[in-house]
C-alpha cells in the first residue's frame, strides 16, 4: 500500500462505514456494561484487567511518547499512560467510542490525545514520531488486509 491511498486494495469505503457502525453501537454497550470504567476513576493508579497481563512485555514505558492503534474507549490507553509514558495518542474509527474516550479522560485528569481515522489513514492524523506503537491482542484480526501476493 502506499501513502498515497491508506486503504488496502480488499476494504472498499462501505466495509470501513459498516464496521465504524458497529462501534459505534458497541461504545454504548460496553459503557453501559461498566467496562472497569470507574475502578479508573475511583483509583487513581488503577490498571485495566485487560492490559495488565501485557505490561511486562512492554518494559518501562517512563517518559515513552505511544501510539495506541484500535484505542476503543481509551480504557487501556489510560492504563499506558500510568505506566509512566509522555505523549499518548489513542486513534480509532468510532467517533463514538472516542467521544467516550474523551469524556473518560477528563474524568481521570489524563493527557491524551484522541484522533479518528481508520488505522490504514492513523500516520497522516497526527505530526511526530513514537518510541511505542501498542495495539491490544485481537483488534488487528478485524482489519481488512490486501488479498494475497499483493505487495505494498
Amino acid at each position: 500500500m502506499d501513502s498515497a491511498d491508506p486503504q488496502p486494495a480488499a476494504a472498499s469505503p462501505e466495509w470501513f462505514d459498516d464496521n465504524r457502525r458497529n462501534w459505534d453501537d458497541r461504545a454504548a454497550v460496553h459503557v453501559a456494561s461498566g467496562y472497569g470504567i470507574q475502578d479508573l476513576i475511583d483509583a487513581p493508579q488503577a490498571i485495566p484487567d485487560t492490559l495488565a497481563p501485557g505490561l511486562p512485555h512492554l518494559g518501562d514505558l517512563t517518559g515513552a511518547s505511544l501510539i495506541h492503534l484500535q484505542c476503543h474507549l481509551g480504557t487501556d490507553t489510560i492504563g499506558l499512560k500510568r505506566q509512566g509514558a509522555g505523549r499518548v495518542v489513542g486513534v480509532d474509527l468510532s467517533g463514538e467510542s472516542l467521544h467516550r474516550a474523551r469524556q473518560l479522560v477528563t474524568e481521570c485528569r489524563a493527557d491524551i490525545e484522541y484522533v479518528e481515522p481508520n488505522v490504514y489513514a492513523a500516520r497522516a492524523a497526527f505530526d511526530g514520531e513514537f518510541d511505542v506503537v501498542f495495539s491490544t491482542l485481537g483488534v488487528l484480526c478485524g482489519c481488512p488486509m490486501s488479498p494475497p501476493g499483493h505487495r505494498s
